[in-house]
């Protein structure tokens, strides 16, 4: 047909964690979609927004304390969520 173009498929290839993407795809699977999809929705939301469409922000000291605090096994750990709020009352 006289003025289509064609569009060709390409490949994209990203590194990250084996846990990180088997619990993302878990959680897409469940939502009916695959990896491919949810690039190509985010791609394109890309171009469409010209930004990326969700917030990044630097984490607040607080929040980088914490993750120190975790990551060097000095973190408080609770035994269920009703614990944790618990402590979050006090």
């Amino acid at each position: 047909m006289l003025g289509e173009t064609k569009m060709s498929n390409v490949s994209v290839n990203a590194r990250i964690d084996s846990q990180t993407k088997n619990e993302a795809v878990g959680i897409l699977r469940s939502l009916g979609l695959n990896t491919t999809q949810v690039i190509s929705m985010l791609f394109k939301q890309i171009i469409y927004t010209k930004s990326i469409p969700f917030k990044i922000e630097l984490p607040h000291k607080e929040t980088l304390q914490a993750i120190s605090e975790v990551e060097s096994g000095n973190g408080e750990v609770f035994a269920t969520v009703d614990d944790l709020f618990e402590d979050l009352e006090h």
